[in-house]
């Protein structure tokens, strides 16, 4: 849980940021502890997340910001605590002054979490730490096939994305970026990834095709690096977890094997070969899901325009980030729609 562009804001400084001091306020109320400081950790979209310090112990904080947040938050605590008694490491919530484990607000609400002291040393995209995670994640699928109450599901109308609209949104970005006077290297990098996107759905009903008899099953929702914490131990904690919806395991192995961030690497095949070998190793799923499981996640790549079409249709707070998100997402959707058939052939080779 560490990230370089974070804020401390002692709590007895009198300029302290609003939102920090008030956040200290409703733990003080609501919770049987001493909050003195308080660093905020700008990630998460769907809510404000804070390390809080008291003089006994650290604890993370996930403030959320409106009431249908704090309704998924306590959707996501109930899930993890199922996965934390099926033996799934993951930070334990800490109950309020009434026993609950989630203060809800008038317009939101805050959960409070033991702190996991990372490993801030640690590539986790290494090869080995790829292992520890495919093993992980199978542990976790198996544990989350156990939850007795799973949500939505929605395959159907994921496998029924209308190519489309997904066109006219491209196209409607494309069109932004041609009304511009002076075009950054943003810009430019964004139009080619964009036009290079047209040429890629043309071919989306052939790649979709295969992926509608795989698998379907409770998956964690967000299953990745940024919600996998290494502590000091090398062991996986996992945080985050979604509202235990009913998806493709396969697509949450291909989104986890090639993420992003690893096709700034070299060897990004590799990485993604040996998370998906050790997957496979805990007979979580069969042979044609985990064939299958780089085309689920490239079918979910091509759909989305998410960062981009926020900068240039309505930018975010943190849209720094979202730019980059885009950038890395746009890179690897190109390289996973060239490479795949090799992709494909390498993963029957390890099976």
């Amino acid at each position: 849980m560490t990230n370089n562009k974070t804020s401390e804001v002692p709590v007895q400084d009198p300029g302290a940021d609003a939102v920090s001091e008030s956040v200290i306020q409703l733990i003080r109320q609501h919770y049987t502890l001493d909050a003195r400081r308080i660093r905020r950790i700008y990630a998460g979209l769907g809510s404000r997340n804070w390390v809080v310090y008291t003089p006994q112990e650290t604890y993370f904080v996930k403030e959320f910001i409106s009431s249908e947040d704090a309704q998924k938050g306590k959707r996501s605590i109930e899930v993890a605590t199922h996965c934390i008694t099926s033996g799934i490491a993951s930070p334990s919530t800490v109950a309020n002054r009434a026993g609950e484990h989630l203060t809800l607000l008038e317009d939101g609400g805050l959960a409070l979490f033991s702190y996991v002291h990372s490993d801030e040393q640690i590539d986790k995209f290494s090869i080995d730490m790829m292992a520890a995670a495919g093993v992980n994640l199978a542990d976790t699928h198996r544990a989350l096939s156990r939850y007795t109450a799973p949500g939505e599901d929605e395959t159907d109308e994921w496998l029924d994305m209308d190519v489309a609209e997904i066109v006219e949104t491209v196209d409607e970005i494309l069109g932004e970026i041609s009304k511009l006077d002076q075009t950054s290297e943003f810009d430019e990098v964004s139009r080619r990834l964009l036009q290079d996107r047209k040429v890629q759905l043309a071919n989306y009903s052939r790649l979709i095709e295969p992926i509608r008899i795989l698998t379907r099953g409770v998956i964690h929702g967000d299953y990745g690096q940024k919600n996998l914490i290494v502590d000091d131990t090398q062991c996986l904690w996992v945080i985050d977890f979604g509202s235990a919806d009913i998806f493709l395991p396969a697509y949450e192995l291909g989104r986890a094997a090639f993420p992003p961030e690893n096709f700034d690497h070299d060897d990004w095949l590799d990485r993604g070969l040996s998370m998906i070998k050790s997957y496979a190793l805990r007979g979580a799923l069969t042979r044609q899901n985990l064939v299958f499981c780089a085309r689920a996640w490239l079918v979910q790549l091509l759909q989305s325009v998410y960062g981009v079409k926020q900068h240039y249709l309505k930018p975010h707070e943190l849209q720094e980030d979202l730019d980059l998100f885009w950038l890395r997402r746009g890179k690897a959707t190109a390289t996973l729609f060239e490479s795949l058939e090799e992709v494909e052939a390498s993963i029957e080779r390890i099976l």
